[in-house]
């Protein structure tokens, strides 16, 4: 995985002239290196920061280990500066010498900003409605022409046919989401069965003709969710890969689960940190989102697709942080894969 900014040995000018307000960490937490941006964010200078351990700054961070070759995210993290308090996210990287770069983001806690742009006008909300009933439909129509053709299974397929038209009818309900604060029913549950029934969905329908590789940590602990809301997540995320191999020979998704322990969704209603450590992933070896549109890429209508809506990945966002959990996006141009991991809290 590429990282997000070079050491300072070698290649400091290039890390001075980051854009992106960037601190280095040595592999026992302590800033080594902090950017001209990142001193003009904090108000600043290096000399104030290079040497203080990177948790007296961010006090949530206390303790926190930082896995080599993996990204860590964390929302609105409340840094602690001289007579006051500054929330970014942050995202942290580590290299396999022990050395973290820090990446400090404009907080995409501006909660309510996003919320706010994820209303839907009343044609809006018709469109997103008419989309999300697609994908079920896709599937049932899958179920019943599997019936037709004599499967083995009949059973499994009729009932996969009646939860489906369930889940239409608590979908339409559930439009009411995007335009009011109406709170899901999360509980703990586990995500297995749940995911089964999702790429069950998905292999009888839109991705009949894709492979679609499972890796999982049977391991994991219940999560905290919605079922519905988690089902409809997954079949859109898969459902937006599928899209994006349209045409490709060699088009795989891969649905993977893990635990990524430090991972933070924000803080909540008692300000303390909210880990988000359980981690559902569904990558493609397709060509990736346009850089383009990466910035909305969660917003409503943003679409690197012809003819695609852009509605998917704006209700996979809402649902996600309904439920306490975030989504975000990665590139690994070395692999040629795309990474979209739902991250939510485990279940008390």
């Amino acid at each position: 995985m590429t990282t997000l900014a070079p050491a300072r040995d070698g290649e400091g000018r290039q890390f001075d002239a980051h854009p992106v307000a960037t601190m280095m960490l040595d592999p026992t937490g302590t800033i080594i290196a902090v950017n001209p941006a990142a001193q003009n964010q904090l108000g600043l200078a290096d000399r104030q920061l290079v040497g203080r351990h990177f948790s007296d700054i961010a006090p949530d961070f206390a303790g926190r280990e930082y896995p080599a070759s993996q990204v860590m995210r964390a929302f609105d993290v409340a840094l602690a500066l001289p007579g006051r308090t500054l929330a970014l996210d942050i995202l942290a990287e580590t290299d396999e010498a022990g050395r973290t770069v820090v990446a400090l983001l404009p907080a995409r806690s501006a909660d309510a900003t996003r919320a706010a742009a994820a209303q839907p006008s009343a044609q809006g909300a018709a469109v997103i409605l008419a989309h999300e009933i697609k994908n079920p439909l896709s599937g049932i129509r899958g179920a019943a022409q599997l019936i037709a053709s004599g499967t083995p299974d009949p059973a499994r397929f009729t009932m996969l046919i009646c939860r489906e038209v369930d889940r239409i009818a608590a979908l339409i309900d559930r439009m009411e989401i995007l335009s009011s604060q109406r709170s899901l029913d999360l509980h703990g549950a586990s995500i297995f069965p749940l995911i089964r029934h999702a790429l069950d969905l998905a292999r009888a329908g839109f991705a009949a003709d894709i492979a679609i590789e499972e890796r999982h940590d049977p391991s994991l602990p219940k999560a905290s969710l919605d079922e519905d809301a988690f089902v409809q997540i997954l079949l859109n995320l898969v459902k937006n890969a599928a899209e994006t191999l349209a045409g490709q020979d060699d088009a795989k998704i891969i649905v993977s689960t893990g635990y990524r322990h430090g991972h933070s969704a924000g803080r909540g209603p008692d300000d303390r940190p909210r880990d988000a450590p359980i981690m559902i992933c569904v990558s493609d070896n397709g060509p990736g989102v346009p850089a383009a549109i990466l910035p909305d890429l969660f917003r409503p209508f943003a679409s690197g697709r012809s003819g695609g809506t852009g509605l998917g990945l704006a209700l996979v966002d809402r649902l996600a942080r309904d439920m306490g959990g975030t989504i975000e996006y990665a590139r690994d141009d070395t692999r040629g894969l795309s990474h979209f991991r739902l991250m939510l809290a485990r279940a008390e």
